[in-house]
């Protein structure tokens, strides 16, 4: 069960005239409105730990979560989808059971790919439930369970 997708990619920001920091906000922006076109309904974006920008969505009962930070390199981001509302382990030992919600994930990790692809965002690594790095990245979201994208 995928519990979240995360990639790095390489690009600038687009300028705010809004936020000045963190950095970060034009591309929180851009992601937004793509999923608000691809039939999602975005929340307002929120300054996320004042390190970068995040934003929720539901799907049917389902809350998901995308945050973004830049990372120590220069342009150099990081950004996870997860689902925020499955249940914690106390919630687990009495009986609630997790939903897998890896299709859900999936499809907005595709759109989000499209997104950063189509505005030139580079070097795209995604990976499944952990930190992207060389040898456990794809240059694109795979699905977990192997099913066609």
């Amino acid at each position: 069960m995928t519990r979240s997708r995360n990639v790095l990619f390489v690009g600038e920001s687009p300028p705010d005239d809004e936020h000045g920091h963190p950095l970060g906000v034009g591309i929180a922006r851009l992601i937004k409105r793509s999923l608000r076109d691809h039939g999602f309904n975005p929340n307002p974006i929120d300054n996320w730990r004042d390190c970068g920008w995040s934003f929720d969505f539901s799907i049917n009962d389902a809350q998901f979560e995308i945050s973004l930070a830049s990372t120590a390199e220069t342009n150099l981001w990081m950004l996870q989808i997860t689902c925020t509302n499955e249940p914690g382990v106390i919630a687990r030992l009495c009986g609630k059971r997790s939903v897998d919600h890896s299709d859900d994930i999936h499809e907005i990790a595709s759109t989000v790919h499209e997104t950063l692809q189509s505005n030139g965002y580079t070097d795209l690594r995604w990976c499944l439930d952990g930190y992207p790095d060389d040898g456990e990245s794809t240059p694109e979201p795979v699905h977990p369970h192997g099913k066609a994208t």
